[in-house]
């Protein structure tokens, strides 16, 4: 399928980037990444049943590669790893999110809201990184952003 599930034992290569690339920008590879998210509500009396599917995965369609040197090849996974590592992070701290909430009369909208804001803080981070790193050129901030995102992941265990 064109949509890998995240696995912390299976790293991106470049054979997974196949999508189509943008001529506009000036990026050498882009992530298309996002959490696949699912959820039915029962009830019966008094009582609410929920089952909620969340999966952070890579989209290969919306995902590509420009950059034709092969020499960058290392430098440039890595640097769109973490922006999938940062997904996986956020689709555990949006399933801690659900556990904790009270979905009360109006759970689709509770649900909705709190994927919703999930992806905004997501996206801000996705945003910062890059800007940052200025994509992954300065190498010093993604060594920084190397360690952070590795310890944000050590603080979950949903993956």
């Amino acid at each position: 399928g064109s949509q890998l599930a995240y696995s912390r034992k299976r790293a991106l290569v470049r054979s997974d980037f196949v999508g189509e690339v943008d001529d506009l920008s000036r990026a050498s590879a882009v992530t298309g990444s996002g959490i696949y998210s699912q959820y039915s509500f029962q009830k019966k009396g008094n009582v609410v049943k929920y089952k909620i599917t969340l999966l952070p995965y890579f989209d290969q369609a919306r995902s590509w590669w420009a950059d034709k040197n092969v020499d960058n090849e290392k430098k440039i996974l890595a640097h769109e790893q973490l922006h999938f590592n940062i997904t996986a992070y956020f689709t555990c701290i949006l399933a801690d999110s659900l556990k904790a909430a009270d979905f009360g009369n109006n759970p689709e909208t509770v649900f909705q809201e709190i994927v919703h804001n999930c992806e905004i803080e997501r996206d801000a981070m996705q945003s910062q990184y890059d800007r940052e790193t200025k994509h992954g050129i300065i190498a010093a901030k993604q060594a920084e952003w190397a360690k952070k995102v590795q310890g944000l992941l050590a603080t979950v265990s949903c993956l």
